[in-house]
């Protein structure tokens, strides 16, 4: 086996793990968030971050795809399926970045008609500055700061 050619198996094996695993942690934490609204506990808190693995596991996963098709099963190029790869590649980077926004004003929508309201904003992350949003049925939870009941 070719030296470059087994560099991009382990690369696109990477970049596949990657995916997989991104959207293994956010269909974790969509059960748990869907969990907490049904069973409309003090204190929901809202990861927005965790919107942003659905973009990336479909990002590597378009990766992938592009990747062996190109690179690994050197098929032609200017096919109507290496046209559709692309054209995925390039919904799921979008849908990457739209995701976490539809999501955030949904959950807010939601959760108000429920009768919670939004506590505050915090930034525990540092990469970027992802908010985390926590919403309450109760005003003086909001107010002590205690989240984690």
């Amino acid at each position: 086996m070719n030296k470059d050619l087994a560099k991009i198996i382990i690369i696109v094996l990477f970049v596949g793990v990657c995916g997989v695993l991104s959207l293994y942690y956010f269909y974790g934490y969509l059960l748990i968030f869907l969990d907490s609204i049904g069973k409309e506990i003090p204190v929901i808190e809202f990861l927005v971050s965790r919107f942003y693995l659905v973009g990336l596991g479909f990002f590597c996963f378009s990766i992938v795809m592009v990747g062996t098709y190109e690179k690994i099963l050197k098929k032609t190029l200017y096919t109507r399926l290496h046209y559709t790869l692309l054209c995925f590649f390039m919904v799921s980077f979008v849908l990457g970045l739209i995701i976490p926004t539809i999501a955030r004003y949904s959950v807010e929508h939601v959760l108000s008609k429920k009768g919670y309201a939004q506590c505050l904003d915090e930034y525990p992350y540092t990469l970027g500055r992802i908010p985390v949003y926590y919403y309450s049925k109760d005003q003086s939870l909001c107010e002590s700061g205690k989240f984690d009941e």
